[in-house]
Formats: C-alpha cells, sequence, structure tokens
C-alpha cells in the first residue's frame, strides 16, 4: 500500500483547481517566524487557496528579502507581529500570545496553519485558540528520531492537542507519535508527500557529460543531523580512490543544538567544495550526476524531490521520509544512517557502474512525477482543510 494515501486519491497529475467550488469563500491565516519562511515552504500552497478565491494572511515577525513582494504578487496580505517585550519569559510569552490572538481576532479566520515544533508555533495555535478562530491546522514537517529534539517534540505535542488537524510528510511520523502518547486519539490527520515538488519549476536536466568524473552533490543547511559531516567524511574514503570524483555541498550555516559553522568544513576542504548559500538551486542540480542526502531524520527532504525532478540518483538514508523517496536500485539506494564507510560505498557503486545513472536518471522523474506532484498534495491539503 502507498504511503501517500492522500496523494493517491488525487490521481495522476492534478487537473486546473476550479475557483469556489465545493466551499464558501474563508479567510485563511498561515502563521510563522518570517515572511521568507512561509514563501519559501507554503508559497505554493497558499497560492493554491488564493486560485480557489480564499482569501490568506501572513502572520510574521518580518518580511525580509523580497518576501514581502512575492507575497503580495499573490494576493496575500501581511501583518506584522509585535516584537516580543522585555521582562520575565513566562510573562513577555503571554503578552505575544494575547497581541497575536488579538490580531488573529480582528481578522476573523476560518481555517488558522501553523508549523510544530517551535515556540512560534505553539504560540500560534494558543492565540488561535484564545481568538475563537476556526480550523486549527499544524502541519508537522518531521518528527526527530530518539535522542533528538525532545524539546521540539514536547512542543508538538502541546500543540496538537490543541489541534482540528494534523498534516504529516510521511506515515512513520504518525505511528511514531501514537507509540509515544503525543498523538491524540481523537485528531483528524492527514499525510501527503511533504510539500511536494513544483515539476514545472523543477524540470528534467541533461546529465553533464560521463567522462570527465563524476560529481556528487548535497545541498543542505551545515547540520549534523542533516548528515553533512558523514558526506564530507564519505568524500575523503572515496577521494583516494577515485581522484577525479568531485563532491560539492552548498547550504547556509547551522544554527541550534546540531548546527554547523562554515568553519567545520575547514578539514574536509581538500576533498568536498563548499558552494556557500544558493539563491537557485537548480543550476547546481543541473551541473551534478548523483544527489546525496544522508539525513538522520526527516519528514519528507524537499531537496531530494527537487534533485528527482531534475533527473538525478539520489542517495538517501533509509530514515521516515528520505526512504519513501527511493526505489533501492531503481531511482538510486539506500543506506543506514551516521554510517559513513556505508555511504561511501553507495557513492562508489556510481563510479562503478556510471552507464547505469542515464536510466537510474529517468527513473527519479518518473517517480517525481507519479508520486510527489506539488499540485496533487495541494489538493488533498485543500480538501482536508475544508477549502477546496
Amino acid at each position: 500500500m502507498d504511503a501517500f494515501t492522500g496523494v493517491q486519491r488525487a490521481a495522476g497529475r492534478a487537473g486546473t483547481i476550479k475557483p469556489g467550488t465545493g466551499a464558501a469563500l474563508k479567510r485563511v491565516a498561515v502563521i510563522g517566524a518570517s515572511g521568507q519562511q512561509l514563501f519559501a515552504l507554503r508559497g505554493g500552497f497558499m497560492a493554491s487557496i488564493r486560485a480557489n478565491r480564499h482569501s490568506v494572511a501572513c502572520f510574521a515577525n518580518d518580511y525580509k528579502g523580497g518576501s514581502d513582494r512575492a507575497l503580495e504578487a499573490l494576493g496575500i496580505s501581511q501583518h506584522v507581529l509585535a516584537p516580543r517585550p522585555p521582562g520575565l519569559a513566562l510573562f513577555a510569552e503571554r503578552r505575544c500570545v494575547v497581541a497575536l490572538a488579538n490580531e488573529l481576532a480582528a481578522w476573523r479566520p476560518h481555517v488558522v496553519v501553523s508549523a510544530s515544533g517551535s515556540e512560534m508555533g505553539l504560540r500560534a495555535v494558543k492565540a488561535a485558540r484564545r481568538a475563537n478562530a476556526g480550523k486549527i491546522v499544524v502541519i508537522v514537517s518531521d518528527v526527530p528520531a530518539k535522542g533528538g529534539n525532545e524539546a521540539g517534540l514536547r512542543i508538538t505535542a502541546r500543540m496538537l492537542e490543541r489541534a482540528d488537524l494534523a498534516v504529516f510528510h510521511n506515515a512513520d511520523d504518525p505511528r511514531t507519535l501514537k507509540k509515544r502518547g503525543m498523538l491524540p486519539a481523537d485528531l483528524a490527520y492527514v499525510v501527503v508527500a511533504g510539500g511536494g515538488v513544483d515539476l514545472d519549476a523543477h524540470r528534467v536536466q541533461p546529465l553533464p557529460p560521463l567522462g570527465a568524473g563524476l560529481v556528487f552533490l548535497m545541498l543542505s543547511r551545515l547540520d549534523k543531523a542533516k548528515g553533512v559531516l558523514d558526506f564530507c567524511q564519505a568524500a575523503r574514503l572515496l577521494k583516494a580512490r577515485a581522484p577525479s570524483a568531485r563532491f560539492e555541498l552548498a547550504g547556509p550555516p547551522g544554527d541550534g543544538p546540531t548546527g554547523l559553522k562554515v568553519e567545520a568544513l575547514t578539514p574536509f576542504s581538500d576533498c568536498v567544495t563548499y558552494r556557500g548559500t544558493l539563491d537557485d538551486v537548480r543550476p547546481a542540480l543541473g551541473g551534478c550526476h548523483v544527489y546525496v542526502y544522508p539525513s538522520h531524520a526527516e519528514g519528507m527532504p524537499r531537496s531530494v524531490l527537487e534533485a528527482m525532478a531534475a533527473g538525478r540518483p539520489v542517495i538517501t538514508t533509509a530514515v521516515a521520509g528520505c526512504r519513501d523517496t527511493v526505489d533501492e536500485r531503481i531511482n538510486g539506494c539506500l543506506v543506514p544512517p551516521s554510517d559513513p564507510p556505508a555511504l561511501a560505498a553507495a557513492m562508489e557503486s556510481f563510479l562503478k557502474r556510471p552507464d547505469l545513472i542515464p536510466s537510474i536518471a529517468r527513473a527519479s522523474r518518473a517517480k517525481a512525477e507519479r508520486r510527489f506532484d506539488a499540485r496533487a498534495v495541494h489538493e488533498t491539503l485543500l480538501a482536508a482543510m475544508g477549502l477546496d
């Protein structure tokens, strides 16, 4: 059985959304830390809501990096949240909740959407309840592996207690939360393939010539939990045996307990080329032969979906979310997490048989079209939220 039952119901490529069918026009509030984050992660979905003629408003701390113009172009209004006041943390947080609740009460949303795992997300659902807003939707993008971000997991559990609907990015995460007693028995939820991938924006790209040495690429913020150091260590193991191979890494510096600064890559500068933060990942994907993403825990890795859409073989880990993207030896291969030698062996298998890369690349694109089309994901979410 396909893990993504919601996406399966929207069989094939989703058609054009018909405005205003199946629901009265509604107001949807989307809450996050920044306008940049909301546009990057939810822009396509918010555009689908607008295509059905519903109103959308973003509530965030700021709208930098051109996100204000991008959201305005979609017809999305923007509300800037007041900064957290000084004073004791408990009282300051209460004041933030009250201020956001007042903003929501004034706008009167029928649906409130927020992502799990952060203090901002918890504040959002508390404020929505206080404002007597309509349906509260919590998007659970990932559930940390055991021993991971336990604080974030506890916040997610508190958010789910106040939610009307949960959205999961893979079928393993709700099972994990159920086992831990963190998923309310009466809470409705839907499973979708992450945010999906825009197959029009991310088209098939021709493979670079195979004769000049293979290029292995990883796109990620610099974070131990994403397997960045595993990738670097695997590259070192391979570089001596395959001097013509190239290993490229791109992404912003990390933060939080497992985040890495750029300086952490210095010991690997002889084998890994760090390309910094990329505004557009498509040229980098076009320049690689194999995409590598050895994450330790994931909801549904967006960069892997983009690599598949570009038509690239994928090496990733056999963990929740990641394993759903790969059919073993069909469009890539799976390795254990936190295992650089196994990762190096998987990468070396492509060095030994580069002639197989074109067929594996085609299989990746085919799977992206079959399983991860963003339009099918959006249709499922619109229906679950009563916005279809």
